[in-house]
C-alpha cells in the first residue's frame, strides 16, 4: 500500500488528508482526514511545524498503514536535509518521499523540458533528488527521499505512481480530498 498526504487551510484551521492506495493497482482503499487549529505560521523551511499536528492526527485514524507515503513537500531537498517528508518519516519510522511543487533551495543544470524527463537536483553541490517534468504545460515537481528510501527508489516509485495529473496519484488524491474537506466543512472540529 502507498499513501499520500497533503494539507489545506482556512484562516484558522489546518485540514490534513491521507489517502491510501493499493499498489501497484493504484486503487483507493481508504481516506481519512483530521482538522486542527493552525497554531504555527507559515515560515519557509519549517512547514513540518505547521502541518504535522494535523497529519499525525489523521494518521492515527488509519485502518490501513501504508508501506510507503508520499508527502506534499520536500524531503532532503531542504537546507537542513529535513523537510516535512523527512520529519514525517522519522516520526512514523516509515519510508517517505517528498513531492514538492516549488523549488526551495535546489540547483540543477537546467529544467526538464520534455514530459517524462528528469534532471538531478543538488543542494550545496550534493545530489539530493530529481526535478521531473510530469505533465505538459506545467512546472516540474521536485522528488526527494524523506526517510528509509534512496534517491533512486524515490524516483522509481514516483514514476510508477503517476497518472494523468502533475503529481503522483497518492499526493494528488490527498490534495483533492483535503480541499474538499476544507471547502465542505470549514468549521468542522475533528
Amino acid at each position: 500500500m502507498v499513501g499520500g498526504v497533503d494539507c489545506s487551510y482556512t484562516k484558522s484551521r489546518s485540514f490534513a488528508a491521507i489517502v491510501i492506495l493499493a499498489y501497484p493497482e493504484l486503487k483507493v482503499i481508504e481516506k481519512v482526514f483530521a482538522s486542527v487549529r493552525t497554531s504555527f505560521p507559515y515560515i519557509p523551511g519549517l512547514l513540518s511545524f505547521r502541518e504535522l499536528p494535523a497529519i499525525i492526527k489523521a494518521y492515527k485514524k488509519l485502518s490501513n498503514i501504508p508501506d510507503l507515503t508520499f508527502v506534499d513537500g520536500h524531503g532532503i531537498i531542504h537546507p537542513r536535509k529535513i523537510g516535512i517528508a523527512t520529519h514525517l518519516g522519522l516520526i512514523l519510522k516509515k519510508p517517505t518521499i517528498g513531492i514538492a511543487k516549488h523549488k526551495f533551495v535546489a540547483t540543477f543544470d537546467r529544467l526538464p523540458i520534455e514530459v517524462g524527463e528528469y534532471i538531478k537536483a543538488y543542494v550545496g553541490g550534493e545530489f539530493r533528488g530529481y526535478v521531473y517534468k510530469s505533465k505538459k504545460n506545467c512546472n516540474p515537481i521536485y522528488i526527494s527521499p524523506g526517510n528509509l528510501i534512496t534517491i533512486e527508489e524515490s524516483l522509481n516509485f514516483t514514476l510508477t505512481c503517476m497518472g494523468k495529473y502533475k503529481l503522483p496519484l497518492p499526493v494528488q488524491y490527498a490534495h483533492m480530498y483535503s480541499e474538499v474537506v476544507k471547502n465542505v466543512q470549514p468549521n468542522f472540529q475533528s
